[in-house]
């Protein structure tokens, strides 16, 4: 692409928005993972059974009632003043989409 221009933004601005709970997806976890930066880390049980001993706290999972919580909330506060979104929760991960 050497020598080519970027296309002119139209404006648009998209989000995607995603938290995991304390403990619920470690370096080394079967998914993947990701290191600040976007370091892609392969599956490892090694490495993640050394990320859960070095936890503080016990894992986190959210109940129906603290995903719709944080449902509310998050539409209550109009994340980046986004007028339209989806928003996804389960009780270990959070994503939105705009």
């Amino acid at each position: 692409m050497s020598g080519q221009t970027a296309p002119k933004s139209i404006g648009l601005r998209t989000y995607h928005i995603t938290f995991t709970t304390y403990g619920s997806w470690l370096l080394g976890d079967a998914r993947g993972s990701t290191r600040h930066g976007g370091i892609y880390i392969y599956p490892d049980p090694a490495l993640e059974e050394q990320m859960r001993e070095r936890c503080n706290y016990d894992e986190i999972t959210l109940s129906e009632e603290a995903r719709r919580v944080a449902y509310k909330g998050i539409l209550k506060k109009r994340v980046f003043g986004i007028g339209k979104y989806t928003f996804s929760t389960c009780s270990q991960n959070t994503s939105m989409f705009s």
